[in-house]
C-alpha cells in the first residue's frame, strides 16, 4: 500500500531543491535522515526527523506526506490523518495524499462525514478546494490584468475590428475574473477563518458545556476532523461535518 512508504517523487524533488538551496545541517538533511529511519523501520526516529525539518518553518506537502506515513506505521492514526490533511492543503490534487486520506478515514470508528452533493451545486462547492491559495491568487491577478488590458484596448481602440475583438475579450475575462475572485475568497475563508482540527484521543466524551461537570452528549474517537467554533478555559466547542458537536478538552485535538 502506498501509505506504507515515502513517496519516491517526493524524495527526488525535495532533496534536489534543498541540496541546491540549503547548507549542511539544513532541513534537507533532516528529511533524508527521516527517510532512512523509515526504511529501517525506526518510525519514532523518522517522525522526529520529519518534525525537525518542519520546525525550520518549511511547509512542504512531501514532508507532511511522509510524516503521515511514519505516524501511521507508529500506530498514531489521528496524527497521521492530521499530517495528510496538512499535506492536502499544500497539494490538494496529489493522488497519493488523497488516496491515503481516504484509506485512513475508512478505518475510523466514527462516520461523521456528509456525502458530497452532486450536480452543479456540489461541483462549485468542491471547486475552491481543488486549488491552493497561491494558485488562486496568481490566477486572480492574471485574469485581472487581462481584464484591465482588454478594457483599455476597447476604450482606446481606433479601428472597428480591434474594438470588436477587445469587446469580445471583455465578455470572456469579466466573468472569469469574478469567478476567480469568489474562489479566492472561499478558499481564504476556509483556510484562514475556519478553525479545523483532528481528534487525537482514542476515545473521549463531548459535553454540553466547557467542563467535566456538564452532561456527556456524544462519544468521539481518534482521527475525526472537526471544526472549532469557540475556545474557552482549555475547552473547545467543536462541530462535526454532520452537524453534531459539543465541548471537548483542547489538548485532545490538533489544529490543522
Amino acid at each position: 500500500m502506498r501509505v506504507l512508504r515515502p513517496s519516491l517523487i517526493a524524495l527526488l524533488l525535495v532533496v534536489f531543491s534543498w541540496v541546491v538551496s540549503f547548507p549542511q545541517g539544513s532541513p534537507s538533511q533532516a528529511y533524508n535522515q527521516g527517510n532512512r529511519f523509515f526504511q529501517e523501520g525506526q518510525y519514532k526516529r523518522a517522525i522526529e526527523s520529519y518534525e525537525k525539518a518542519l520546525g525550520s518553518s518549511i511547509r512542504n506537502s512531501y514532508i507532511f506526506y511522509n510524516l503521515g506515513n511514519a505516524y501511521y506505521k507508529d500506530g498514531q492514526l489521528g496524527r497521521a490523518i492530521w499530517a495528510y490533511e496538512k499535506a492536502n492543503v499544500l497539494s490538494p490534487r496529489d493522488g497519493d495524499i488523497i488516496y491515503n486520506l481516504e484509506l485512513l478515514r475508512s478505518l475510523l470508528k466514527d462516520n461523521s462525514e456528509v456525502p458530497s452533493s452532486g450536480g452543479m451545486i456540489g461541483f462549485f462547492s468542491r471547486l475552491p478546494g481543488f486549488f491552493t491559495l497561491r494558485e488562486l491568487s496568481w490566477g486572480e491577478s492574471i485574469l485581472y490584468l487581462l481584464f484591465t488590458l482588454s478594457i483599455i484596448g476597447y476604450l482606446l481602440g481606433f479601428r472597428p475590428g480591434l474594438r470588436r475583438a477587445m469587446r469580445y475579450l471583455v465578455t470572456i475575462f469579466t466573468p472569469l475574473f469574478f469567478v476567480s475572485l469568489l474562489l479566492f475568497a472561499a478558499r481564504t475563508y476556509e483556510l484562514n477563518f475556519k478553525q479545523r482540527a483532528v481528534i487525537l484521543s482514542r476515545q473521549l466524551d463531548a459535553r454540553s458545556g466547557p467542563g467535566e461537570d456538564y452532561t456527556k452528549i456524544l462519544t468521539l474517537h481518534e482521527g475525526i476532523k472537526v471544526e472549532i467554533k469557540e475556545s474557552r478555559q482549555g475547552w473547545c466547542l467543536i462541530k462535526l461535518p454532520n452537524g453534531l458537536g459539543g465541548w471537548i478538552e483542547e489538548d485532545s485535538l490538533l489544529r490543522i
